[in-house]
């Protein structure tokens, strides 16, 4: 029968104590890196497997993290949610993620589901109009909760997103230097903050600009689907706008094989919101608002870290500004952006 290793036969074999090799486990940032590099040799040389049970047991702590968001599939959730769980991992935390397809109902499933499996907290890109309630069932069941891109206008929970309304402003900015008089905007079908909030910011650009009667708001999902059919319906009324702007970089893919399908001589002016991969290969090259996507999963993992060590009290609410990342479809080359533009700001 074989002997179960153990976590003293890992300090031996590293030459530490056991309380250090419990520090190595942990990610804990007190304990020298070469120190932790030969206790995670000597654990893949014995065949260690740290039983977590176990360790939750004794602690009262999991170092499980459960992160829900929409859909995971979407480009944006997929960057921040990957650089969420390596950040988590950096600071000593394993994670469980999953998706909520926008269903409330899913959503309490996989909200129960996360705290039978332990986990210390949440952090969770609600289905809109339920962070509060998530905060609340949170706080019932003793776990902290971060609402991650959905704002919670009674900053009842940690929130960390990014600069929505700006962005809008931001994108207006823009569009106006080039000369642009009518907009449309294709904001969500469902219910969103981020989709309302940059609408918002967009509006409050152009009527800064004396342009209060210039924006046509069409409501679609969040894909490529959604932006072509968006495309079609504005084709089909035309004329076009001068410019469109996008509450997602999907939606303006979607948009664009529209226009080349319909066979559309000139596109109108084209700024989407997120900055995901694909935005700096699409035909043409898309012009977004860059919500930094891996920035934020960073962010929100940290300072999740932070809420569950007890290093944050008060609740926080904490943006990342959002900068337009200028490539060609607004209309702009190179010699066309002038000398404060360079900086990716209006």
């Amino acid at each position: 029968m074989t002997t179960r290793v153990t976590l003293q036969d890992v300090a031996a074999r590293a030459g530490v104590s056991r309380s250090a090799a419990s520090l190595a486990l942990r990610g804990d940032g007190r304990l020298a890196a070469e120190t932790r590099e030969r206790v995670l040799q000597a654990m893949d040389e014995l065949g260690y497997v740290y039983n977590r049970t176990a360790a939750a047991m004794r602690t009262k702590q999991s170092r499980l993290v459960g992160i829900i968001v929409t859909n995971i599939d979407n480009s944006f959730f997929a960057q921040s949610v990957m650089a969420m769980e390596m950040e988590l991992e950096r600071l000593g935390y394993s994670s469980i993620s999953a998706s909520s397809l926008r269903s409330r109902d899913r959503q309490d499933q996989l909200l129960r589901q996360l705290r039978e499996f332990g986990v210390d907290g949440v952090i969770v890109a609600a289905v809109e109009d339920t962070i509060e309630s998530v905060a609340q069932e949170m706080e019932a069941a003793g776990l902290p909760c971060l609402s991650y891109t959905r704002f919670v206008e009674s900053r009842a929970v940690d929130y960390v997103g990014p600069n929505d309304f700006e962005g809008g402003r931001v994108a207006a900015a823009h569009l106006l230097w080039h000369g642009s008089r009518t907009f449309a905007f294709v904001g969500s079908r469902s219910p969103s903050s981020a989709s309302r909030l940059r609408r918002k910011g967009l509006m409050a650009g152009l009527e800064a600009a004396g342009l209060n009667d210039a924006l046509r708001t069409l409501r679609q999902d969040m894909t490529p689907l959604g932006g072509y059919e968006a495309a079609k319906i504005l084709i089909a009324s035309g004329p076009l706008p001068d410019a469109i702007v996008c509450g997602s970089d999907n939606v303006a893919f979607g948009l664009f094989d529209a226009f080349r399908e319909a066979g559309v001589a000139e596109i109108p002016r084209v700024i989407g919101f997120d900055d995901v991969e694909l935005a700096a290969f699409s035909s043409p090259r898309l012009t977004t608002v860059s919500s930094h996507p891996a920035m934020l999963g960073r962010l929100a993992a940290a300072t999740f870290v932070d809420r569950l060590s007890g290093k944050r009290t008060a609740t926080e609410v904490q943006y990342i500004d959002s900068d337009l990342v200028i490539r060609a479809s607004c209309g702009c080359r190179t010699l066309d952006v002038p000398p404060e533009k360079t900086t990716n700001n209006p």
